[in-house]
């Protein structure tokens, strides 16, 4: 038989079954009724939580947290934002144990995550947006090609490289000297902005690497980074079409009054090692070195020996010469290299020869081999022949003033035809 009092126990926010529950047990409704006439008469109270209280919390605490979240890494936020939750409990609990007044602790709960998250977000947003900033502002300076590779091999930006073929290319102004002393400077700025702005868009268009300006001077390759399996092809195309751009630019400058420019470019393809070279400490360039790439500047000097603008070795036309027109020029050994080197003139793309280009060539082919043979005079003549149809044949011009020096000094027995170039 149960008693009355068995009925007499009720539930109260201290028996919850929480982590943190204080009962174990129910309170008998005595013991409650006697708690809240204790409390009345040491007027100990709980006051309701006061919302401006809270809001104020909640701006100060959420505009620190936000403030140091913007300077801390993602990882430091999340303990931080831990350490701010742990704050607003803590808050909550000595507000409800030392001032008798409740604390709303939810919204500081919910809000500190969703500040974390926000400026995890910005940050991230921020950095990307910074990041295109600095590869658009070093693609002015560096081959777009060039930031992005640094970008996805941050570990191999030190000095050092890799053994690559590449099509490497030279071009350089014929007589800068005269014409920037014929401007002012500002006037010679403004042309050879224009000029070599023209040049790097051409040699983007075709996939080429910007290696560097030096001056005048355009110095670029293909095949790496990118991989290109056309790279000589690309090289010579792309030259083809500076020479192109060059002459349209030569009307707009002539009607400006600007003196007439016109540009002379080399192109070799070898093996030779790029990457990082320089100082770890101080600065570094990207760019390739060898042999290689001496011969590719060396060639476009060499076209002031023969009145040419293209000239490309014989290891770039062989690759190219399925979609390229060019003619033999000699066997070169140019300055500091023993050993000749096969060289070619580079004229225009298949399909578009000039006027008379298959009578011109039989006649040059038939003159370079009678100069081959040391018959001197009858290349002499043959040459003239082509002079009289084409009076602006550079190699022409070159071999009668050779044939005639050979009359005069003939080249050693066993001679194989080379020409050493002892200038650059």
């Amino acid at each position: 038989m149960c008693e009355a009092s068995d009925f007499d126990f009720f539930p109260t926010p201290l028996d919850l079954h929480t982590p943190w529950r204080v009962q174990k047990q129910q309170l008998m409704g005595i013991e409650i009724h006697a708690n809240a006439i204790i409390n009345i008469l040491d007027k100990r109270y709980i006051a309701h939580a006061d919302s401006r209280h809270t809001a104020v919390a909640l701006f100060l605490s959420c505009l620190l947290l936000g403030f140091l979240l913007d300077i801390l890494t993602p990882v430091a936020g999340v303990f931080l934002t831990f350490v701010f939750m742990g704050g607003a409990l803590w808050h909550s609990y000595t507000s409800y144990h030392v001032a008798r007044q409740l604390f709303n602790c939810s919204a500081l709960l919910f809000s500190y995550p969703a500040i974390w998250a926000i400026a995890t977000l910005t940050n991230y947003v921020r950095q990307r947006v910074r990041a295109q900033k600095t590869k658009d502002m070093f693609s002015r300076f560096v081959a777009a090609d060039v930031v992005q590779y640094m970008l996805d091999n941050p570990d191999m930006v030190k000095p050092g490289g890799e053994k690559v073929e590449l099509t490497i290319f030279f071009s350089d102004v014929a007589g800068f000297t005269s014409i920037s002393e014929a401007l002012t400077p500002e006037e010679l700025v403004v042309l050879l902005n224009e000029y070599l702005g023209a040049m790097t868009d051409l040699l983007f268009e075709y996939g080429g690497t910007l290696d560097k300006f030096i001056g005048d001077a355009v110095m670029a390759f293909w095949n790496f980074p990118r991989k290109q399996d056309d790279h000589a092809v690309r090289g010579c195309l792309c030259a083809l079409a500076m020479q192109r751009k060059i002459n349209e630019l030569q009307i707009g400058w002539a009607e400006r009054g600007l003196p007439r420019v016109s540009a002379r470019a080399g192109l070799n393809t070898a093996n030779v090692v790029v990457g990082y070279m320089g100082s770890s400490k101080a600065q570094m360039n990207f760019t390739c070195m060898g042999d290689g790439v001496n011969l590719a500047s060396r060639l476009e000097g060499a076209n002031k020996e023969y009145g040419t603008a293209l000239m490309v070795s014989d290891a770039t036309f062989q690759r190219a010469k399925h979609v390229v027109v060019g003619r033999f020029l000699d066997f070169l050994a140019v300055k500091g290299k023993k050993e000749p080197v096969k060289v070619h003139e580079l004229v225009c793309e298949v399909g578009n020869e000039p006027p008379g280009w298959n009578e011109l060539i039989e006649l040059y082919d038939r003159a370079i081999q009678l100069h081959l043979e040391r018959k001197w005079d009858e290349a002499i003549a043959t040459f003239e022949q082509i002079l009289a149809r084409w009076p602006d044949d550079g190699p022409s011009h070159t071999y009668i003033a050779r044939c005639n020096e050979y009359k005069q000094a003939p080249p050693p027995e066993g001679w194989d035809g080379r020409y050493i170039l002892t200038h650059k």
